[in-house]
């Protein structure tokens, strides 16, 4: 049998994205009986800006071009109005990514699953995690600035995921292509041929 191997060449440490949404989170509406937006408007960057965003000349909201996530910015736009100042992404303990805000005070975190954010947009669900569970995320630093350098490469480092209007991603040449985006990942495709071994149940003659 010839298998294709995905092609390789961009090492980094290996994150799992469980897609199980994690226990002990209610919604927003739930826990004030009204709607994220409801008091807070924010239109224009913090004067205290977040790490690694200094460097930054544009909003993350108004980034575009084809490295940039559409569903991202989408989200942005609505949820940016509620919180008290730019989200940021936090890493959980388990390695799956989220971005919103935490609550210095309570420590309670409020926000989505990036991954849910990507793909939903601006229709993915801002919930409330309980300290108990917000305690093991540890914000990704810089995240904003390499992302406005490299697009969506700062969330997929590794360069193994499909994400949605890529396909200007790769210039391809043969069996080598390079990322378009960052610049930086030059893979190959690999191919090799593996035994396999299958058993069933046949009828006796």
């Amino acid at each position: 049998m010839l298998m294709t191997h995905p092609p390789t060449g961009c090492p980094s440490p290996r994150h799992r994205n469980d897609p199980t949404p994690p226990p002990n989170r209610i919604s927003l509406l739930a826990i004030t009986g009204r709607r994220p937006g409801a008091n807070r408007l924010r239109d224009r960057l913090p004067r205290h800006l977040p790490s690694g965003l200094a460097v930054m000349t544009t909003e993350p909201w108004k980034l575009t071009g084809d490295k940039y996530s559409p569903n991202l910015r989408k989200w942005l736009t609505r949820n940016k109005r509620w919180m008290n100042d730019l989200p940021l992404v936090y890493r959980w303990k388990d390695g799956g990514l989220y971005i919103g805000r935490k609550e210095v005070d309570e420590n309670w975190f409020s926000g989505s699953r990036l991954w849910g954010v990507l793909t939903g947009g601006k229709s993915a669900t801002v919930f409330a995690h309980v300290p108990d569970w917000a305690q093991h995320l540890t914000e990704v630093e810089g995240f904003w600035h390499r992302y406005s350098v490299i697009g969506r490469c700062a969330i997929d480092p590794e360069h193994t995921r499909v994400f949605i209007g890529d396909e200007t991603r790769w210039q391809i040449d043969g069996d080598r292509r390079l990322c378009l985006w960052c610049n930086a990942c030059d893979q190959e495709l690999q191919r090799w041929t593996e035994q396999v071994e299958r058993s069933a149940w046949k009828a006796v003659a």
